[in-house]
């Protein structure tokens, strides 16, 4: 089992066709806003449908990709896959020599500021590494909860200064830092678990996974919010990748900033 939440999953299994559907309803929305690559799938990866697997980083005039170094080794080959991917379309891709595990836990606020979350999965040593080296400024969100392991389940980003956290889920030290940066629109931590951070912006567009009635106050609250800023939200069913620990968000990895 690759996280928390799976743990709570063994009688459930997961309807692979609906699964595919759902898939492609996601990937049938996103084409109409945006050009979308597909990843070469391989066989025996079994999380590699989640492509979080790496992070583009905001440097002008460069394509710089930085490839996750996972922490279950079961992981390990999506970054082979996903580095050779990057490569064809001419970035430059890099390593962290400790663990990092991608887009998740490293988002861009504006200009060359990051957010970067640390603790169960990526370390604080990683992101002082990738400080170091690309010269970029991230702001380190220590994560304090064993079911919400990457930034993406407790932090989304709405603009460039409004942010929707988890603010039970983080740490207080997280959360002032935070504060210096950006608007704070609290969740709750159950709004947190059913992912109400797990979007995904693509312009003026924010893309939620709602899939049962249970999810029907979470998304009542993330358009009260996205509303008062100027965001248009669309909800999709991703409920077969959700049953895993999966949310919208880890489906998908952007390639660049507008």
């Amino acid at each position: 089992l690759n996280n928390a939440r799976m743990k709570k999953l063994n009688d459930v299994s997961i309807n692979k066709y609906k699964f595919f559907n759902q898939w492609y309803n996601l990937y049938s929305t996103l084409s109409r806003m945006a050009l979308v690559y597909i990843i070469p799938a391989r066989k025996g990866l079994q999380d590699q449908t989640y492509v979080n697997n790496f992070v583009v980083l905001n440097t002008p005039g460069r394509s710089i990709a930085i490839v996750s170094r996972f922490a279950g080794p079961e992981r390990q080959g999506e970054s082979i896959i996903a580095e050779k991917f990057l490569q064809d379309l001419y970035f430059e891709t890099y390593k962290c020599p400790c663990t990092f595990e991608g887009y998740p836990d490293l988002k861009l606020i504006r200009d060359n500021i990051f957010f970067g979350g640390y603790g169960r999965r990526t370390t604080e040593t990683a992101l002082d590494w990738i400080s170091d080296v690309f010269d970029i400024e991230i702001i380190k969100v220590e994560m304090t909860n064993d079911h919400n392991y990457h930034l993406d389940c407790n932090l989304f980003i709405l603009d460039k200064e409004n942010v929707l956290l988890s603010t039970e889920t983080v740490s207080k030290e997280s959360i002032k830092a935070i504060e210096k940066v950006a608007n704070i629109h609290p969740v709750s931590l159950d709004d947190a678990m059913l992912g109400i951070c797990g979007s995904l912006k693509v312009g003026n567009h924010v893309l939620n996974s709602s899939s049962s009635s249970l999810d029907y106050g979470k998304d009542m609250r993330l358009e009260r919010v996205c509303s008062r800023i100027g965001l248009n939200v669309f909800f999709i069913d991703v409920g077969e990748a959700f049953k895993s620990g999966g949310s919208l968000a880890c489906l998908v990895t952007p390639l660049n900033y507008l």
